[in-house]
């Protein structure tokens, strides 16, 4: 935490120079700067010159902005703090209402993602918008490509309304997320989850029905089998001393004899 602290304080600086600025990349288009090719005293334009100085700048914009970003969201006190911050800034194609977004990492080609309403994504959560099989197979032998020039794959993802998904889960680009969807942790969607499901697994695959989790948790937190919680990143001592009771009397129930 302390490297990552040490960071802040250098990209802090860096932004805070004339014309550097992240907060100015927000507010304004960076043009590029004049060399040989490109001025406007002399009226000696090259068109090629500037439109690739103009692609290789806004790269590099992007790049200061996706790290700006991702600092920004890490030093974010909440899932829903995140969500604000991205629906703010615009950094993905939509942000809904009552969306929590835990991960910190800004996903390349963030506008490739939408958000409905009602959406919690746990931490480590990762969103891949892209390939990158192209730099692998560019680098093959001329006879083997037959003169191909492989361009990167890239793909929306689009999470509906009333999803959870849990901690360390792949969303793979080209997929839908239906509403009323539950993700176990872990899993790596590949296709499309059809509404009203819980999936899980590698790759995942439905498993039971919204509605029959929403069953099974009510009856648990009913019977009190289950360690339940109120407060939000704080427990009493009363919780975890009836969590570690459960835990025990659940696996002492499973030793033979």
């Amino acid at each position: 935490m302390r490297e990552a602290s040490s960071f802040c304080v250098a990209l802090r600086r860096s932004r805070d120079a004339p014309g550097c600025g992240a907060d100015e990349l927000d507010r304004k288009n960076v043009e590029p700067a004049g060399n040989a090719g490109v001025r406007l005293n002399d009226k000696i334009i090259s068109i090629g010159q500037s439109i690739g100085q103009n692609l290789a700048e806004r790269e590099n914009v992007m790049k200061t902005k996706r790290l700006w970003w991702t600092i920004c969201t890490l030093f974010a006190r909440s899932g829903g703090k995140r969500a604000d911050y991205a629906r703010k800034k615009n950094i993905y194609a939509h942000v809904g209402k009552n969306v929590a977004i835990h991960p910190w990492v800004i996903p390349l080609y963030s506008e490739l993602l939408y958000f409905h309403d009602n959406i919690s994504v746990a931490k480590n959560v990762d969103f891949v918008t892209h390939d990158v099989i192209h730099r692998l197979l560019n680098r093959l032998p001329d006879d083997v490509r037959e003169g191909t020039r492989f361009k990167e794959h890239i793909g929306c993802i689009e999470i509906m309304d009333n999803v959870a998904i849990g901690s360390n889960s792949v969303i793979l680009y080209g997929t839908r997320i239906g509403p009323n969807v539950i993700v176990a942790s872990g899993s790596v969607v590949s296709k499309d989850c059809e509404p009203n499901s819980v999936y899980a697994g590698v790759p995942a695959r439905r498993i039971g029905s919204f509605d029959d989790y929403i069953r099974k948790r009510k009856l648990l937190q009913s019977t009190g089998d289950i360690s339940t919680t109120t407060h939000n990143q704080g427990l009493t001592e009363e919780e975890v001393k009836e969590a570690w009771n459960l835990f025990r009397k659940d696996h002492d129930s499973r030793q033979p004899g």
